[in-house]
């Protein structure tokens, strides 16, 4: 506290005027109390830093050789600066570890103080988990969310579909079919520690409402050389046909949808199909025409 205290002298001819003066008497220095954060965590791998921090202990850093701020039982790869109380380095295990903090001053060592640090494994590469299969139709909005364990920072897809476009940061995929059909498109996610391995994403694109449908029979046959007709029959009227696959010596008229012509190639062909009207294209059939070879007769007549 601080006390007052007046003063005075005394001689053969009398005593002095009484002068005050004041005196502060200081607390003696206590033991530390360490003050910090209960819990603490970091990552395998990955740089770590936590403050000892404590009362009673000198400002300055480094400390004082009488003073010093310590810890006991750290995971492996930490270690402890005793002089500034800073605990670093880079785990190497995970787990939960209990560690004892001290801190020591010219009155002694406080009492110890246990906190937690808990280290979580290393973080590994993302893998894509969302579905590999999905439906859309010609002229809607299609919308597919990519998903990924190890939480992704970003998502790619391959951009082999022209109409498809990703949000690189949410994983979203969307666009609109132009066409029907089947579309393939490889998505990756990746993390601080890397990229997973492409997922591939199978999209079948169905035809829009009121395209035309093929109805016409879908198996054929016919001879090289011999005058060849198929005609493409599909319903809600169509504007126009179009065919793959023909074998050599057939052609189709894209307006009536009639193939024609006289085969110069025998085998088994598988043609695809299509009708389209103002709707869009219909969905594709496929065509088995059987093409016989040249039936040739040979009369040997004797001698």
């Amino acid at each position: 506290g601080v006390l007052a205290v007046f003063l005075s002298v005394t001689n053969e001819a009398g005593t002095s005027m009484a002068q005050p003066l004041t005196i502060k008497i200081e607390p003696g220095l206590e033991a530390p109390v360490v003050v910090s954060a209960l819990r603490a965590a970091g990552t395998v791998g990955e740089n770590f830093v936590f403050e000892i921090l404590a009362t009673n202990m000198p400002e300055q850093r480094p400390l004082p050789p009488s003073a010093k701020l310590d810890a006991q039982d750290l995971p492996s790869g930490l270690g402890v600066n005793t002089s500034t109380g800073i605990i670093s380095g880079t785990p190497e295990e995970a787990g939960l570890f209990i560690v004892s903090l001290t801190a020591t001053n010219e009155a002694g060592e406080g009492n110890p103080k246990l906190i937690v640090i808990k280290i979580e494994a290393a973080l590994d590469a993302p893998e894509i988990t969302s579905g590999s299969e999905a439906a859309a139709q010609v002229g809607k909005t299609f919308s597919f969310q990519v998903t990924a364990t190890n939480t992704p920072t970003s998502y790619d897809a391959d951009h082999s579909v022209a109409w498809l476009s990703i949000d690189t940061a949410a994983g979203t995929l969307t666009g609109t079919p132009t066409e029907p059909g089947t579309f393939y498109v490889g998505l990756t996610a990746a993390n601080e520690s890397g990229t997973s391995d492409e997922s591939g994403l199978e999209i079948t694109v169905y035809p829009a409402p009121e395209t035309p449908k093929i109805t016409s029979t879908r198996e054929t046959t016919g001879k090289i050389g011999v005058d060849f007709e198929y005609q493409i029959l599909a319903s809600n009227t169509p504007t126009s046909y179009a065919v793959s696959g023909l074998p050599a010596g057939l052609t189709l008229d894209s307006e009536t949808g009639l193939i024609s012509g006289s085969p110069t190639a025998s085998g088994t062909f598988d043609v695809v199909m299509v009708a389209s009207n103002e709707n869009g294209e219909g969905e594709e059939a496929t065509l088995t025409m059987t093409i016989s070879p040249r039936t040739e007769i040979r009369i040997v007549i004797g001698e």
